[in-house]
């Protein structure tokens, strides 16, 4: 995909069940790395693609 789109953008949320809270970031065609995630704990992670473009009018 990024050969194809190469500002290819993405919307990263991570949601700890056990605190109840999110962290969210846009990513740029990069490697996300996560060291901050504990053991033993469930998460849900949503991603969304999006090729950013000009305005609409």
């Amino acid at each position: 995909m990024q050969q194809i789109y190469s500002n290819l953008k993405y919307n990263v949320s991570v949601y700890n069940t056990q605190s109840n809270r999110t962290w969210s970031q846009c990513v740029t065609n990069h490697t996300l790395v996560l060291s901050w995630l504990e053991p033993d704990t469930l998460y849900c992670v949503h991603v969304e693609s999006f090729v950013p473009g000009p305005p609409r009018l």
